[in-house]
């Protein structure tokens, strides 16, 4: 514990993240603040950054669970060491405390401690943390905020690279941030990787995710099984699956185990579902489902096939990008298809088609596809993202704009 606390105040602050201003007017709320998203993503740097900008270094409590040194630590030993913060530091009204999802029913203790009105500060790398142990015991008591891998803004000032909103428009500068988006699309965003850039940081990463975070925490017997799966669905991002084709393929059970084992992926943060969008819950429920990764480069280091098709690449970051926005996402399908629809509310609120380039073969089809859901959801523009191409042009009434995708990452 005190090694921790004495090391936490040093620790290096990293590259500073978009979210941390985002997480200033929440610091001061009764409110517990989770900070979830998959491992390596950078949370304890994170934590780091918000103790030095925000918070006294003297001002908290601090335990990291994930040490081998705690193995061995459980809902009953949360008072013992409550008392020993205390004896060491003296009363203190913050606790922070990363990965706490390694400590079984740990949800009890933050619980009291939040009801004896202290400030609390936690970190996971499980989403079933908030859908089931917060929400049960602290519906309305806590603000979520989900941390990825860098976004491309984040990969450049970590490549200590300034852009410029001017540019944009110079050609040498465009070259340059068009490698660097390159770059960015092959070995993606987690803070590790993005420094060393060796593919075994990212095998191993997805590894231990698979392993520590989904087999062992859940206790799945058929481990080969599983593994296949989710090699197979990180193969094939953005292709229609069902939980029956999973079933049927892999020679599971019941639909039900397949539907667990995608879950799990998603609990970890690893992959993503994607629902085909439908004002009945029940039909959106059973059509077939698209599946994403949380960082490009994680499919690129582990999946040759996926390396193969730059489009599904694209598509998966952008698919990510969103996410890290905020966006509520969907895919749209009926006579043609749209990539993402945004849904604000009970609203679709924008239609986004990505595709490497537009040409002749395949205007129609991504244009086709555009229109039909603008149409259908009743907007007056949507958006195609392609590698270089920008104008704008009208289509059945509707506005299409074609914009750059590197550009659109950069927000400018």
């Amino acid at each position: 514990m005190i090694e921790q606390n004495e090391e936490i105040k040093t620790r290096d602050q990293g590259y500073e993240r978009e979210v941390l201003s985002d997480i200033e007017s929440k610091i001061d709320l009764k409110h517990i603040l989770v900070i979830t998203g998959p491992r390596r993503a950078g949370k304890s740097t994170l934590l780091v950054q918000m103790m030095n900008n925000y918070l006294d270094l003297d001002s908290f409590y601090y335990l990291n669970f994930d040490d081998e040194r705690l193995i061995d630590f459980t809902v009953e030993d949360f008072n013992r060491l409550y008392e020993l913060f205390i004896e060491e530091y003296g009363e203190r009204d913050i606790l922070i405390f990363d990965e706490i999802q390694n400590i079984e029913n740990w949800e009890m203790f933050v619980t009291r401690m939040y009801e004896n009105g202290k400030k609390l500060i936690i970190t996971g790398s499980n989403a079933k943390m908030l859908s089931q142990e917060l929400s049960t015991r602290l519906t309305g008591r806590y603000i979520d905020v989900e941390l990825y891998p860098f976004s491309f803004i984040e990969f450049l000032r970590a490549k200590e690279v300034e852009i410029k909103d001017k540019d944009v428009h110079i050609t040498e500068k465009r070259a340059v941030i068009r490698n660097l988006f390159d770059e960015y699309l092959k070995s993606g965003g987690f803070p590790e990787n993005v420094v060393y850039d060796q593919p075994e940081i990212l095998q191993n990463l997805y590894k231990g995710i698979v392993t520590k975070d989904i087999i062992t925490r859940h206790n799945i017997k058929k481990q080969k099984t599983f593994r296949e799966i989710a090699l197979h669905l990180l193969s094939n991002i953005s292709k229609p699956f069902t939980y029956n084709s999973i079933k049927n393929n892999y020679g599971i059970n019941s639909v039900h185990t397949a539907k667990n084992y995608v879950e799990h992926l998603e609990e970890s943060f690893l992959m993503f579902e994607l629902s085909r969008y439908s004002p009945s819950f029940k039909k959106q429920r059973s059509r077939p489902k698209k599946i994403y990764c949380v960082d490009t480069g994680i499919p690129h280091s582990v999946s040759f096939r996926f390396s193969e098709d730059f489009g599904r690449t694209l598509e998966n970051a952008v698919f990510i990008e969103l996410k890290r926005r905020g966006s509520e996402l969907y895919y749209h399908k009926d006579k043609k298809e749209c990539d993402f629809l945004v849904r604000d509310g009970t609203e679709i609120t924008d239609a986004v088609q990505v595709t490497t380039n537009l040409k002749k073969d395949n205007e129609e089809r991504e244009v086709g596809g555009l229109i039909e859901a603008c149409e259908k959801y009743s907007l007056e523009e949507g958006l195609i993202l392609t590698m270089d191409e920008e104008r704008e042009f009208e289509k059945n009434g509707k506005k299409i704009k074609v914009y750059p995708i590197w550009k659109w990452f950069l927000r400018v």
